[in-house]
């Protein structure tokens, strides 16, 4: 939970802000207004608080920055399940509140204690509905979507690029691409490089090909595949 000391901070710092001041920071705010006041519309129930949802709508986007219709929807997403969760707290307080009550005018004379009516309403809602039972599964489901979009937006942030295809150059051929080699390039390059050379010759040196076309023998040479020279 956010000390009082940190709450009084981002006051402090909310109210040192004078919004966007570029143009095109300013119609960003207005689209942002704009598409949070559609969503507005059609999450916010009568009786609950336009202005509390679009705070909290604009304090995620604020936070996470999405960038493209993807992103965007996603955090939107978010924000609803965070709304819907919040309702289903306010539905169990009141319905809770309202049994406490009827606790209370079925033993007017008892003097019971909050607590002791809090008990007795959970008691008979669990016992004769189905209210908290189905309070708990919708609040489940709601946080069950806050968290799979966030992980959804994560991967979408965290995905490799795909590699851009070699430029052509004047010549008509692809250019050697720069963007770095992933890791296994990387390693089969290093480990090209640091093996050794082989000390065992070729099979057909550079050396005998020179000798055989230069100076013309009168035995025919058959090259074997060993590399090893033999009269026919």
């Amino acid at each position: 939970m956010r000390s009082e000391l940190q709450n009084q901070a981002s006051r402090d710092n909310g109210s040192k802000s004078r919004g966007p001041i570029t143009e095109e920071g300013k119609r960003a705010s207005s689209r942002n207004s704009l598409k949070h006041g559609m969503l507005s519309d059609a999450v916010v129930l009568n009786g609950e608080c336009q202005d509390t949802f679009d705070t909290l709508t604009a304090r995620i986007f604020a936070e996470l920055h999405p960038v493209g219709d993807i992103e965007e929807d996603l955090v939107n997403t978010m924000a609803v399940a965070r709304w819907r969760r919040m309702r289903i707290w306010h539905l169990e307080k009141s319905a809770l509140e309202v049994q406490m009550e009827r606790e209370h005018l079925q033993n007017p004379d008892a003097n019971l204690s909050p607590e002791t009516l809090a008990g007795l309403a959970f008691s008979s809602l669990s016992d004769n509905s189905r209210t908290l039972d189905l309070i708990n599964r919708y609040e489940s489901r709601y946080d069950r979507q806050y968290h799979r979009a966030l992980r959804r937006l994560l991967e979408i942030r965290n995905r490799p690029q795909p590699t851009p295809p070699p430029i052509p150059d004047g010549t008509g051929h692809a250019a050697i691409s720069r963007v770095s080699s992933t890791p296994d390039e990387t390693n089969s390059a290093e480990r090209t490089h640091a093996e050794p050379e082989s000390d065992v010759e070729p099979a057909v040196s550079r050396t005998f090909w020179l000798q055989t076309f230069t100076k013309p023998t009168t035995t025919p040479v058959i090259v074997h595949a060993t590399g090893g020279l033999a009269p026919s």
